[in-house]
């Protein structure tokens, strides 16, 4: 199954191995993965419309959450926006994005932020089902630093298990479990429910399982890091409810990374404990930013020197170079015996 293609946009891409295609979409199905990232990519487009947007207004898109592409695969030249970038914490299915999808500018980068690109990088960014597998502290980190690499007015897109999943979720138990009362009465008490024991436990880290999202939670709590600009119940394959946020151009978020959160909330893990931590993980942020740049100043400078080789070969190949090539000889020549010490 790893070998075989589906033609997509006019592309033939192949498909990304079982174990990877299970990861994202729940299902090693390799129709199912094809599909479900066309309707992903449609997902997104009816969001972006909703508020008067369209993808192609975009120059900078991010896809948090890539995992082995199974929407960004939908998105090639020359229909793609002018840049695409993926970012996952799985690092085999970033090095299969890298080799197979070489329009998308990819990253890996842990459970926890930071995320390594400079404050204000992108005008959109979307993401499908990772807010539905963190507890409130990852989601609070995450909406912080995707707020920092958002730029001033920009537009991201995440996903909720809502009302309708939850409801599914409820209808697995059996009708006189306690547990159908617990999880409700949690929900609505705190507005999420993060679920331990799970069926994703064998496949992802420690920190990834089930959450569900009641609505009023979502428009309460997210609202202090973004403007909530639409909520579409059931949005994203016709399951999860697809939330639509921009960053306000001024004033209204003051939360620029995951670290200030921490500290401006009381680091809820502890005051003492949580500072080397957040400590640590700036230093890390501003080292990869020095990298980044080292490395973009060595490109620059790599691509001064292939320029000046191109030329240097236009002038070699050149009619009036071979036709001078004689007297420019003899010059030498005459310039040796003249610079010659006489006995």
């Amino acid at each position: 199954m790893g070998s075989a293609t589906l033609g997509v946009s006019d592309h033939s891409i192949p498909l990304p191995p079982e174990r990877l295609r299970y990861k994202v979409a729940g299902t090693n199905s390799a129709e199912w993965f094809a599909k479900s990232g066309q309707m992903s990519v449609q997902d997104l487009v009816r969001a972006l419309a909703a508020i008067g947007r369209s993808l192609e207004q975009f120059d900078d898109v991010f896809e948090w959450g890539c995992g082995c592409g199974r929407i960004l695969r939908h998105l090639p030249p020359p229909n793609a926006p002018k840049r695409v970038y993926g970012n996952d914490i799985d690092e085999e299915a970033i090095a299969w994005v890298k080799e197979n999808l070489p329009w998308v500018e990819t990253s890996r980068t842990d459970g926890m932020p930071p995320l390594p690109y400079p404050d204000n990088s992108f005008d959109l960014v979307y993401n499908h089902s990772v807010m539905t597998h963190l507890d409130a502290v990852y989601q609070d980190a995450w909406l912080a630093e995707l707020c920092r690499v958002l730029k001033p007015g920009g537009i991201i897109t995440l996903t909720v298990s809502g009302r309708n999943a939850f409801q599914m979720f409820l209808d697995t138990l059996p009708a006189d479990s306690p547990m159908r009362s617990f999880h409700a009465a949690k929900l609505h008490r705190e507005g999420i429910d993060f679920i331990s024991q799970d069926q994703w436990s064998p496949d992802f880290p420690e920190f990834y399982h089930t959450t569900f999202h009641d609505v009023t939670y979502v428009f309460n709590h997210w609202s202090q890091f973004f403007d909530l600009r639409c909520y579409i119940p059931k949005g994203a394959l016709d399951y999860q409810d697809m939330v639509v946020l921009q960053k306000p151009n001024v004033g209204a978020v003051t939360l620029t990374s995951y670290m200030d959160y921490f500290i401006q909330h009381g680091k809820r893990n502890g005051t003492s404990e949580a500072e080397p931590v957040i400590a640590e993980r700036r230093q890390q942020a501003d080292l990869l930013l020095q990298l980044q740049r080292a490395a973009a100043e060595l490109q620059h400078e790599q691509a001064k020197l292939r320029q000046a080789n191109a030329e240097l070969r236009q002038i070699y190949a050149s009619r009036s170079w071979r036709l001078t090539k004689p007297w420019r000889y003899l010059g030498g020549l005459v310039k040796t015996r003249s610079t010659k010490p006489r006995a």
